[in-house]
């Protein structure tokens, strides 16, 4: 799971920068970097606050987070097919 590319996904949606939203979820900048960059994973704090400051619920952001790789090989192609569906309602519920 890639939280960090979910969470800059939503930074970026929300036309935050790095220190305005670092700021408003209560941790550093740099942490937050260490985050999106994928060299620190967000605690359950963390995803908690952003989910609160976002207005995303946790599940929709653990769904943005999900990649191909994290699917096993025998459920890929199920995936596949949810995905964009899935992937539309996150848009309509996050627009």
């Amino acid at each position: 799971m890639n939280y960090g590319k979910a969470i800059k996904e939503i930074r970026t949606m929300l036309k935050d920068n790095q220190e305005g939203f670092s700021l408003n979820i209560g941790i550093t900048q740099g942490h937050l970097s260490s985050i999106e960059k994928g060299n620190k994973n967000p605690s359950p704090k963390v995803l908690s606050s952003i989910s609160d400051y976002s207005d995303i619920p946790l599940p929709i952001i653990s769904w943005m987070a999900v990649e191909e790789k994290d699917v096993p090989e025998n459920k890929k192609d199920a995936f596949l097919i949810l995905k964009s569906n899935v992937d539309n309602f996150v848009a309509d519920f996050l627009n």
